[in-house]
């Protein structure tokens, strides 16, 4: 398993079986927050929100190969099904940068208003999901041409109930919900959405893009995993 350690700008690779740290390998790079792990290649892409850049990182000689900038707060990043492409959030930029992995170059950067969090490629699908915190929406590109073709707004406010001061992003989003995580798990057909100033999670429908229900979540949802596990 590989595991960001944002204190010591570093990826560690943990053993799940046994609990330990295997190795630690320095990506020198502030807030290295994300990572996606390319099994083909070898190698693991970090997404460091400090530094603007994603730490390519070798698995097997378990060192550093290269940083990429890409753009300022670069936080949410997923790796293509054929794992030709990487895609990166740069929040802060307004900008979402597409790394060629064979060249370890941004072959293409594309804007997505306003302050792009995550990204999530949808199984089975050429399409690719965008949650943007300040403007309560997520936009949907084609990964092949690499254009928006819809938006989906959110269509609810951040909770009232819960005070500004005490969310960890504060009141720089106003009455966004501040769409963050995303998942999309294989064969479910469903978009999961975790709306962080809403203390909920939004079901969008990927046949008809519309949302279909909405699941109350404790305070500032974020992180989303899916098991096919049913618990009783």
């Amino acid at each position: 398993m590989a595991v960001t350690a944002e204190g010591s700008k570093a990826l560690l690779i943990v053993d799940v079986n046994t609990g330990k740290v295997l190795s630690a390998v320095p990506t020198d790079q502030n807030v290295s927050h994300m990572v996606v792990v390319s099994p083909k290649h070898h190698r693991a892409f970090v997404a460091n929100i400090g530094s603007g850049s994603v730490t390519v990182i070798d698995l097997i000689g378990k060192k550093k190969i290269a940083d990429i900038q890409t753009g300022a707060g670069a936080e949410g990043i997923d790796i293509s099904p054929g794992e030709k492409e990487v895609w990166v959030t740069n929040r802060s930029a307004n900008r979402v940068s597409v790394i060629d992995v064979p060249s370890l170059t941004v072959a293409t950067t594309l804007e997505s208003k306003d302050f792009p969090i995550r990204v999530k490629f949808a199984p089975g699908r050429k399409l690719v999901l965008v949650s943007n915190a300040r403007s309560g929406d997520v936009a949907v590109f084609d990964a092949a041409t690499k254009k928006e073709i819809r938006r989906i707004p959110m269509q609810v406010k951040a909770n009232e109930a819960s005070s500004a001061a005490s969310r960890i992003f504060g009141s720089q989003f106003g009455q966004s919900p501040v769409p963050v995580g995303i998942l999309v798990a294989p064969g479910v057909g469903h978009a999961f959405v975790a709306n962080t100033n809403a203390d909920i999670v939004t079901m969008i429908d990927l046949k008809t893009w519309q949302i279909v229900d909405r699941l109350t979540a404790g305070k500032e949802p974020d992180g989303l995993g899916y098991s096919r596990l049913s618990i009783k």
